[in-house]
């Protein structure tokens, strides 16, 4: 498979895109509260039909409709809170989720990266592992590799952030600069803080732009680079080779 990188920053600029579509929205619903009273009402209302007429929530079990009732109940109960705090948090839920995404699908293309580097250079596979006699006659040698591939990858998985920009580096050439490797750190912090530490974790929409910033330039950079060591791995895009080896300069600081 080839990495595509315009398809990765499509992706980025869509949930961007999405983000600040919600936002103005709620924004909107800030300058008049009935809206939102109004809108609470008929997602009440939708969630109530719903209990009682799809097939797949009958099913379920009493869980699956005690769960979706609890829900109508919630939003029952808000229809009587203050609209503006209620929307000061559906904002903050909505920027926290937006620099999930934003780390989420930087890892997604890392894996992917790593996925068809290692199968082009397998000779950076862990050459000292055990394979069982019967495992090696039995399955075919692309099932083999595959199946390696996929464990190194879920090992990277668990590495630090700076382990991980090592690896790219030491086994492909590949860096991903001091500045943007400690920036990264920062976002994976961020994450972690946030979906482990602290759910009312305050994000700011400066901070979802960062996180947009950060997965987009790195992924870039990694990218570029790869695209220079191997065109037939990496789709880019039309873009002038030159322009690029100098722009790749700056990720070796």
């Amino acid at each position: 498979m080839m990495i595509n990188l315009v398809n990765y920053t499509t992706k980025l600029g869509q949930q961007y895109t999405l983000f600040r579509f919600a936002t103005n929205a709620m924004e909107s619903f800030k300058s008049s509260p009935p809206s939102f009273r109004e809108f609470l009402q008929k997602e009440k209302e939708r969630l109530s039909h719903a209990t009682q007429s799809r097939e797949e929530f009958k099913n379920g079990g009493p869980d699956t409709a005690d769960m979706l009732q609890s829900l109508c109940t919630f939003l029952e109960d808000k229809l009587d809170f203050d609209s503006e705090k209620q929307l000061d948090t559906l904002l903050l839920r909505l920027r926290q989720q937006s620099v999930i995404h934003f780390h989420a699908a930087f890892e997604a293309l890392l894996r992917d990266i790593l996925r068809e580097l290692l199968y082009k250079h397998q000779e950076n596979l862990k050459a000292d592992r055990d394979i069982k006699l019967g495992k090696l006659i039995s399955t075919p040698k692309e099932s083999i590799i595959r199946e390696e591939i996929e464990r190194q990858i879920a090992l990277f998985d668990r590495w630090s952030v700076e382990d991980k920009a090592k690896y790219f580096q030491d086994k492909f050439g590949i860096s991903w600069s001091t500045y943007w490797t400690h920036a990264f750190k920062s976002l994976n912090q961020f994450r972690q803080e946030i979906l482990h530490d602290d759910i009312d974790r305050v994000v700011i929409d400066d901070d979802v732009e960062l996180a947009l910033e950060v997965t987009s330039i790195l992924g870039w950079g990694i990218c570029m680079q790869g695209w220079l060591l191997d065109p037939e791995l990496f789709y880019v895009g039309q873009v002038d080779k030159r322009r690029i080896e100098e722009d790749c300069k700056l990720f070796r600081k």
